[in-house]
Order: structure tokens, then C-alpha cells, then sequence
């Protein structure tokens, strides 16, 4: 199973406005109440469902920060 379909982006997060000339984005998690700093093209590439994109090091990060969750998992309920 790929990493399209074994997990999705949160419904509880938000994005910034691009800052520091448009090269980053804050990704705010309100389901675990952080942010995370990443490069505008991560952030596009999450938007966008292209998670097979994402470097294992950020992939962990957003798993680690509930940003990333299982595809099946009801957030109401965890």
C-alpha cells in the first residue's frame, strides 16, 4: 500500500500565507495545537494529495505531529 492511500492530511490543520518571500509556509495543527515550518513546495505538495513526494524525514515529522494520519481513522473519534 502506498503512502496515498495508507494516510491522509488532517481535516484539523491550517496553512499560512507563504512568508519569507513565499519560500516557507507555518502548517498550524489545531488537533495537536503546533506548528510546523515547511518549504511553500511541501506544503503544495500536501494540498494537493502528493504524499509520495514528502522525504521520509518530514513524513515522520508530520506523523509525529498528527499532521499526516491514518486514511481510514475518524479524528472525531481520536
Amino acid at each position: 500500500m502506498g503512502i496515498n492511500n495508507a494516510y491522509k492530511l488532517s481535516r484539523y490543520t491550517v496553512f499560512s500565507e507563504p512568508v519569507h518571500q513565499g519560500a516557507y509556509q507555518i502548517l498550524y495543527s489545531t488537533r495537536t495545537v503546533k506548528t510546523v515550518l515547511l518549504r511553500s513546495e511541501v506544503a503544495k505538495q500536501l494540498q494537493i494529495g502528493m504524499l509520495q513526494e514528502l522525504t521520509d524525514a518530514t513524513r515522520t515529522q508530520l506523523l509525529d505531529n498528527e499532521v499526516l494520519v491514518p486514511h481510514g481513522e475518524n479524528e472525531l473519534e481520536t
